[in-house]
Formats: C-alpha cells, structure tokens, sequence
C-alpha cells in the first residue's frame, strides 16, 4: 500500500529537503512507499545536481521579479517552477516499479502510467523520451529520478497553468533547440491543462487521474497518509543545508581560468561540460571539472571521476574511463562512458595547439568539428562571420558583402581572407546557418573557419555537427545578444549591438593555415 501525502505551497528550499527527508527515510525503513504532490511559492527557478547556476539561470531576472534559485537532488536539466504547477514525486524501494531494473525502463513505465492518468482528463498524453510528457507533440510535464542505495525518488512537473514569460527568461533557454524540432517560440514547445481543457481542474481531479494511472499500469495501491515525526524531523535537520549558498551555487567552485582548457559536449542524452588542466611536459591530467545536464547514479560518481583521473597520463583516458564506469557500476541514463570520454577529451584535443604557436589561453577560444586543427585548417576555404560584428547603421549588416570602410572587425576580416583566397558568408540566424552549410558541402567546400560568440557555438552545436563539414569555430570579443538577454533578437535577425572579432586570433589562424597549406605543397 502507497501512502499519499501533500506537502502543499513551500520554498524552493523546503521542497529540496523533504525530497531528501524522503528518500533518507525511505532507505533507512522509517516510510512506506510514497506517493508526494508538492508546489512552489514563491516560484523557483532550480538547477539539475551537476548544473552551475551561472550557465543555465539569468540570476538577475530572477531576482529582480522574486525568483527563488535553487539545486535539485536529481539530475537533468533546469527547470522553472511556480504556483501553476504541480509536482508529483514517487519515493520507493527500486524493485517497487516495473521496468528496471535501468532508469530508462523505469522511466518508460512511470511516464506512460501519468500520461494513461492525464488521458482520463481528455488529453492525448504520450510519453516522449527521454523524460517528458507530452500532448500533440507539445510538453505538458517533465521528470527526473535520483538513486540512493537501493531507493528511488522519481519527479514530474505537471503544467497546470503559469507564467510562460518567466519561464522562458528565468531559465537560459537555447531558441535553437525549440526550432531544432520545428518549432518557432517556446509558447509553442510548452502547454497546460488550463489551454487543453480551456479551464484550471481542481488539484483532486488532477491528483485522481494520475493515480489512476498509476494504479492501472504500476500496480499501485494508494491510500491517503500523514508525515510523520521521524522525517519531519530530517527535513528541519537538511533544511538550512537547503537554504545556503554553497548548496545552490554547488559545492565545487570553477577552475581558475589560467591554462584551462575547456569543451561542451552534447547529445541528446545530455550535455557534459569540461574544463581541465594538464601538465603538458609528463602528459597528464592536473585538475578535472565536469558539470552539465545528465543523470548519474550514484550522484558523486562525477566526483569520484574527477578525482580518479587527476595526475593520470592522458594517452590512457579512453580506457581509464571505461574501467572506472565498469569497475565502479556506476549507470547512465542517456549518455555512455565514451560521452565522458569523448568530452574530456574535446578539451585535451587543445594540448596540441602550442604546437602551432598558439597558446593555451588561445587555444581555449578555438573548437573543431569534424577533424583536428591541423586537419581542419588544411582544408578550409570558407570563412563565415557573424552579421552582429558589423554596424548596426551598416547598409551590409543584414545582407552579404562589406565595402571595407574600417569602421568595424569585419572589414578587417575580408581583407585578411581575402588575401589568403577565402570565401565569405555572414550568417544571419540560424536558419541562414545550415542553408549555408548545406549548400557549401554541396558544392564541395571542404572546410571552414568561423566566428561566433560561445554560447552561439554550445547552442548550434547540433547545426555543426549534423552539417559534416570540417570546421574551427573562433570565439568572438565583447556583449553578446546571450549577455545582453536578447537572444529573440538575434534568432530573427534584429539584434542592434555591435560585436567585436578576435582579429589577433583570426591572423594567426590564418597564417597557421598558410604555412600547414604550403607544408602540404612541399610534400606533394
């Protein structure tokens, strides 16, 4: 028998200390198999375990409307939270659910059981992996799960009826990534009961439902609880550990950014971000960040990664890392130990350009797709430029071509491509971006250097990859349309801020090109 408990309206803090409270309970024998609604007031923006806040919330916004931030349990993504919403959570031993005993089973079966639920309501849910909920396509309720021993606390997010305007400014959410799926605005990605039905349902009805589909295809059995002395008094012990600093900004500060070498990797399992220093004269690794959007049991295996691979010779990270993963049983939920692997070693790969007469600073703001630099510089006769680093006055800011006026980077940059024979395109948005990169394959470009700011590279990776063309991107100087908040604007092309190329860098990547092509010559 399930007990069934609502912990009504609380604190972001709160809520993460009775998710805790919970699962300690739970492993230690004190709770039966439980069944949690909850809610958030004030509305909270949280992070997924391994995020930084930084990278994935605008903590200005946020504070500024009285946004609450804090850090899950679970891993996965961020996520925005207000009173429109309704959190349903299962804490229960691992063998309590159908589908295991792998997290991606489990989470098949408990999403297809709340979609059977919200069915009862008239809508067409469906599961869609990796984790959501959806109706025509559109998400109406997300999850994410936690291990601890041999328990498991499993959440969703059930939209009901909120603030898509906070929702889309409070986290940083990548435009591209709705229109990856063909989508145009977050208003189009995200639905709620209230827009289905065409009115708000009681929470009884909403909580009647989805216990009818989990008793249908879980075979639970629910039965109305209380909270007992035993976990509230956890929750008052975790709750100030909820509420501070080191636990909402995380427990492991940012390297230092002196010779730091970093990478993002991404998939659609998640995304893993790498930052790592290296003794580049004994060849190994001297310190290792690892954070991004992904679920990981247990939750410190990334730490225990970390430091298993410090002061390890990098030419045996591929093994290293398949030994640690098997060796520890450590479990993925939509990655593999080559993700890790892969992403480490994205960012090792820049060992490699102090060979070519860049530094390590440098080599930071270079990433390659598709091929080493060496590899890539070799053959690149394209480069592409960003339309927000000419003026916002220019009679070319919106359309190709440059008259060389010197009253911007770019000028600069056609001349030096020009003397070196490249082709130029200034990419538009991003639409504009794998037309081109489409076209240029086609037409038997066999690489590219390109300019762009790092978060337009993180958030297009997928465009970069998917195009199969060889190519180094540059990262670009000064405000961004992602720092200055106006990433709507620069999708569609309207983004009035001028930004700045890395000329000092462009030079010597072309003059690195010059010399691999002449090299290239010599030896034919």
């Amino acid at each position: 028998m399930w007990r069934v408990i609502d912990t009504g309206p609380l604190s972001g803090a709160e809520n993460m200390a009775w998710d805790e409270a919970l699962l300690t309970a739970r492993c230690r024998g004190l709770i039966p198999d439980t069944l949690r609604y909850l809610r958030f007031s004030p509305p909270v923006a949280l992070v997924g375990y391994h995020q930084a806040v930084a990278e994935e919330i605008r903590t200005d916004y946020c504070r500024a409307r009285g946004i609450q931030i804090n850090r899950r349990v679970t891993g996965g993504g961020a996520i925005y939270f207000d009173e429109g919403q309704l959190g349903w959570e299962l804490i229960c031993s691992r063998d309590a659910l159908p589908g295991g005993p792998d997290l991606a089973g489990i989470t098949r079966a408990v999403c297809e059981a709340a979609a059977r639920g919200l069915k009862t309501l008239g809508l067409d849910a469906e599961f869609r992996p990796r984790t959501d909920i959806e109706v025509d396509g559109r998400k109406i309720s997300g999850t994410g799960a936690v291990l601890e021993e041999n328990c498991l606390l499993f959440q969703g997010t059930l939209l009901i009826d909120f603030n898509l305007e906070h929702l889309i400014k409070a986290l940083r959410i990548p435009t591209e990534k709705l229109k990856a799926r063909e989508l145009s605005s977050a208003r189009e990605r995200v639905t709620s009961l209230k827009e289905q039905l065409g009115s708000v349902p009681s929470l009884d009805r909403v909580k009647q439902a989805l216990e009818r589909g989990f008793e249908e295809n879980l075979g639970l059995r629910t039965a109305p609880g209380t909270v007992g002395l035993e976990e509230t008094a956890l929750f008052r012990q975790l709750l100030p550990r909820r509420r501070s600093r080191e636990w909402i900004e995380g427990r492991r500060r940012p390297l230092r950014p002196q010779d730091i070498l970093r990478s993002i990797h991404k998939e659609e399992g998640g995304l893993i971000r790498t930052a790592v220093k290296v003794d580049r004269k004994r060849g190994r690794i001297t310190e290792l960040l690892l954070t991004g959007d992904f679920f990981i049991h247990p939750q410190r295996a990334v730490y225990d990664l970390e430091t298993f691979l410090k002061d390890r010779p990098i030419r045996d990270l591929p093994g290293l890392v398949a030994g640690f993963f098997r060796d520890q049983k450590v479990e993925l939920f939509g990655l593999t130990p080559r993700d890790f692997s892969h992403a480490i070693s994205l960012a090792l790969d820049k060992c490699a350009y102090p060979d070519f007469g860049f530094t390590l600073a440098e080599a930071d703001h270079l990433t390659t797709f598709h091929g080493t630099l060496e590899e890539v510089l070799s053959a690149s006769d394209l480069l592409l430029l960003p339309y927000c680093a000419k003026q916002p006055e220019c009679a070319y800011r919106f359309r190709e071509g440059c008259d060389q006026c010197g009253a911007c980077t770019i000028g600069e940059a056609y001349e030096l491509a020009g003397k070196e024979g490249l082709k130029i395109r200034t990419i538009q948005n991003y639409e504009h971006l794998v037309e081109e990169l489409t076209r240029e394959k086609k037409a038997g470009t066999r690489g590219y250097i390109g300019c762009c700011c790092d978060a337009f590279q993180l958030k297009r990776q997928e465009a970069f990859k998917k195009a199969g063309l060889p190519g180094v991107l540059l990262d670009i100087e000064s405000a961004t349309c992602y720092e200055l908040k106006q990433e709507e604007q620069a999708y569609r092309g309207s983004f009035e801020t001028q930004t700045h190329l890395r000329l000092d860098l462009l030079q010597k990547v072309l003059a690195v090109r010059k010399r691999l092509r002449r090299n290239q010559v010599g030896r034919g």
